[in-house]
């Protein structure tokens, strides 16, 4: 998440040009409470034993920011499931921390 955060603050070696670009192409979703997000799902699945894909241990992700009046909250969720999937898990990853972020920041 460090990354992600010298990224928006713009402390990486990339022009303001890029930076700009990059957030303009980043998913939008707009949440409870006035939050936007902002933020990339991906998805795949973890090794067996002897380093196979293990199609009943789906994981997904889903990394981005979170925005609100001028407050910029950059997160990371993993979820590891332990049945198969018909859908990349990814988009339920996504779906459940649009749903709760506006309450977890609340409480911070």
């Amino acid at each position: 998440m460090g990354f992600l955060r010298r990224f928006l603050d713009g402390k990486l070696p990339v022009s303001d040009h890029a930076r700009t670009m990059t957030q303009a192409i980043t998913p939008r979703f707009e949440a409870a409470d006035g939050w936007v997000i902002h933020g990339k799902t991906g998805s795949g699945w973890m090794r067996d034993a002897k380093g196979a894909r293990d199609s009943n241990r789906p994981i997904g992700w889903f990394v981005g920011w979170a925005e609100r009046q001028g407050r910029k909250v950059v997160f990371a969720r993993l979820h590891v499931a332990n049945r198969p999937y018909e859908e990349p898990i990814s988009f339920e990853t996504r779906d459940g921390l649009i749903a709760d972020l506006p309450g977890i920041l609340a409480d911070l």
